[in-house]
Parts: structure tokens; C-alpha cells; sequence
């Protein structure tokens, strides 16, 4: 993320590489094309701010913010009002990411808004890696228009179980809870034998609102 922890706030390394088609030098035209680039602009730096402000409250050991029953440590992060933020990023070619979308729907909901500006570009591809989160609403929203390669996040699949475990009533770190969490970070663990790297990956994410 390029983002520095502090004891108060966070320092974010933002680069843009964005490309802009400017007609003439007149400076109409270059305010014309910095209006454009704007938008994109924002984006990018209100997600990197958003995720690392996140990031940095989840690190610290007692969080700057607390739950209704009170407790301002562990805790697991749930939905408010079956909404969440979805995410759609793009690895470039080149190193680096792309954030080609944002949108605030509803918790398993339709991909459908996000996807509207870039069904046309996906139909370019023969093919291409879909890495997401395990959310099948995902899916549902491609289907029958790209022909995709799917994966799951193999942190989520841990990440999630936690969950699961919760509703089970399975004692946080308890012996049962931690020989689940090992067994499936063992199974789960990216080995560089099993690395794939192909051009055009696509990472679908969920940041769920607390």
C-alpha cells in the first residue's frame, strides 16, 4: 500500500501514472484535461487514504473506537445495515494497481452498477484471472458476458472461517480454533512452485462497513 504507520496518523507514498490526450497547449485545453483526470484522480487517493487509516486501526492494539457491548479490542468486523463497500482493482502489466471502480451496495449483492463501464473492455480479453473474495454475487454479475479464470482468495478462505467458527460457538484461540485456523493457513499457504503470474489480473474485493 505504501502506507507508514505513525503514533498519530499515517503517511501514504501515492504515485499516479494516468494518461490524458490533450489536443493543444492552450490552457483551456490543459484545464479541460486536468478536469478529466480529476475524478480518477480522488478516487485513487480517497481509497488509499480509506484503506490505510483501516489498516493502521486494526494494527493498534487498542482500536480508537469501540462496539456497542463496549470492547475496543478484538473484535470481528460486521455488516451495518446489509451494506458494504465493493472494490474493483486491477494489477497493471507494469507493476503497481489500478482501482477501475467503487460502489456501495448491498451486503451479497449485485456487481452489476460496478461492472457497467467495463463489460465492453473485459469482452477484449479471450480470457482473463478473476481473483475475488468468495462472493458468488460476483460471478452472477459476468455471467453468460466474459469468460473468466476464477480463484478465491486464499486469505479470505481462513480470514472467513474465523467467522464461521464465531456462529459455531467456537471459543476465540481456543484448541479447536486454532488447530482449524492452522490447518486451513497450512492449506492455503502460497508456495513459489504454485505462483501463477498472468497478465491482465483482476481483484474483486468487499470492505464490509462496520
Amino acid at each position: 500500500m505504501g502506507i507508514t504507520p505513525q503514533s498519530e496518523g499515517i503517511t501514504i507514498d501515492f504515485d499516479c501514472q494516468f494518461k490524458v490526450h490533450l489536443k493543444d497547449s492552450r490552457i483551456s485545453t490543459i484545464l479541460a484535461g486536468f478536469a478529466a483526470l480529476l475524478p480518477q484522480l480522488l478516487m485513487d487517493f480517497f481509497q488509499k487514504v480509506l484503506v490505510g487509516f483501516g489498516e493502521y486501526a486494526m494494527a493498534l492494539k487498542k482500536k480508537p473506537f469501540t462496539c456497542k457491548c463496549g470492547n475496543d479490542a478484538d473484535f470481528i468486523w460486521k455488516t451495518r445495515h446489509g451494506k458494504e463497500l465493493k472494490v474493483f482493482v486491477q494489477y497493471k502489466q507494469g507493476g503497481g494497481v489500478r482501482v477501475a471502480g467503487l460502489d456501495l451496495g448491498n451486503y451479497n449483492g449485485s456487481w452489476d452498477k460496478l461492472f457497467k463501464n467495463s463489460i465492453e473492455v473485459f469482452k477484449g480479453f479471450s480470457q482473463f484471472l478473476l481473483l475475488t473474495d468468495g462472493d458468488t454475487a460476483i460471478l452472477d454479475s459476468l455471467k453468460d458476458k466474459v469468460k473468466i479464470i476464477f480463484q478465491r482468495c486464499l486469505w479470505h478462505i481462513q480470514h472467513q472461517a474465523k467467522y464461521v467458527l464465531w456462529q459455531d460457538a467456537v471459543k476465540r484461540k481456543s484448541a479447536e480454533w486454532l488447530y482449524v485456523i492452522a490447518e486451513l493457513m497450512e492449506i492455503c499457504a502460497i508456495r513459489p512452485s504454485h505462483t501463477l503470474k498472468m497478465p491482465g489480473l483482476t481483484c474483486l474485493q468487499r470492505s464490509k462497513k462496520d
